[in-house]
């Protein structure tokens, strides 16, 4: 009956996203646009922040004492890949439910943000107020950490370069539950070998863009 049942799904999948991945898929995204508006609009952002923060560091001590591996605990679904990440079942598993966009510096021309709010929520607060990011990602789906700390080379710009290098500053949890800033002055070298890390530095909980 499983090979039954995978043949059709396979033979009929147009049928199958259509009817099924594709309003899910938009509900999905509809309660994703609802809770965040609520948490932006009732919600002192910043101190919500720094409490997320503080259970990260408290959930990231606790692995550390016990001598585990740790890894974020966001779902292979959630993510824009194919893989399953079976290693996350050995590993302490860190949540990081952070969507949320901190402030606007219109002075220093930057804007702080948690990893998992996306393009398409930069540019919905961006772009009535004025501004843009300095390197636009054409993908509303994409998340800010996954495109900071992962490969996030597939837009860039003549002038500024890829995303990464507009980033002023890191807000991290490190593997010892400690919190830091890394920026081109402080930290530089953490600063600068962040890109690309893949999460294995550290638990991005902000980043500033220009």
């Amino acid at each position: 009956m499983k090979d039954i049942l995978e043949s059709i799904l396979t033979r009929h999948r147009g049928l199958v996203i259509f009817a099924v991945a594709v309003p899910v898929s938009f509900a999905y995204q509809i309660a994703q646009d609802i809770r965040n508006w609520f948490f932006r609009t009732f919600l002192a952002t910043n101190k919500l922040h720094e409490r997320e923060v503080q259970k990260i560091q408290a959930r990231v001590r606790e692995a550390a004492a016990e001598g585990r591996l740790m890894c974020t605990a966001r779902k292979p679904w959630k993510t824009m890949s194919q893989r399953k990440a079976d290693f996350k079942a050995d590993c302490a598993q860190i949540p990081i439910e952070l969507p949320n966009i901190l402030e606007l510096d219109e002075a220093r021309q930057v804007v702080r943000v948690e990893p998992m709010a996306t393009m398409g929520d930069l540019t919905h607060y961006l772009v009535p107020r004025g501004y843009a990011l300095a390197v636009q990602v054409e993908m509303d789906d994409l998340t800010v950490g996954g495109l900071c700390m992962g490969v996030g080379i597939e837009t860039s710009s003549h002038r500024y370069g890829f995303l990464f290098e507009t980033i002023e500053a890191y807000e991290i949890v490190t593997a010892r539950g400690e919190f830091i800033r890394a920026t081109r002055t402080q930290h530089a070298d953490l600063f600068y070998a962040l890109p690309w890390s893949h999460g294995t530095l550290g638990f991005l909980v902000a980043v500033e863009l220009r």
